[in-house]
């Protein structure tokens, strides 16, 4: 697992293999935040060409070992138009994007059921082309449930030019 300093930890780095017997096995890529500790990932993508506007972050997910309470979640995105003066080697989504938007929701009443989590992103004026850079965190602060949350899929929507 990688780790960082305090409140930067990350997220243990996970690969699911499916239980069905039939071959090929199905294998996904996981991260898994825990309850205990605020932990961050970071992604960088370029905006595609279609993108219009708005920005919404679609978090899919299971619990390990709790089906009761909520989890939370937050991200915060940076966009930089090409040409700006924006230092890419002091990136900081927080402080120079759009700030933290978080997002409250009900855990799968039922273990390993698939839960799907929507946070609709501030996005710094962003524009189709632009390099985004993205922080997505577990506050664990605001967390009534217990264990892993075992994240398989993260997605941004958006509304196309």
């Amino acid at each position: 697992m990688l780790v960082g300093d305090a409140g930067n930890e990350f997220p243990g780095l996970g690969l699911l293999e499916t239980s069905d017997a039939s071959t090929p096995k199905m294998r996904l890529w996981t991260l898994a935040f825990d309850d205990t500790q605020d932990e961050t990932v970071s992604f960088n993508f370029r905006l595609p060409a279609d993108y219009g506007s708005g920005g919404v972050l679609k978090v899919q997910y299971y619990m390990d070992s709790s089906n009761s309470g909520n989890v939370v979640f937050r991200a915060s995105l940076q966009a930089i138009t090409p040409g700006d003066m924006d230092d890419m080697e002091s990136l900081d989504p927080v402080g120079e994007g759009g700030g933290w938007a978080s997002a409250t929701d009900p855990v799968p009443e039922n273990l390993s059921r698939l839960g799907d989590l929507t946070i609709t992103l501030n996005m710094d004026s962003a524009a189709a082309g632009d390099f985004v850079a993205l922080l997505v965190q577990a506050d664990v602060g605001g967390w009534t449930s217990s264990g892993d949350m075992i994240v398989v899929a993260i997605t941004l929507e958006y509304t196309v030019s």
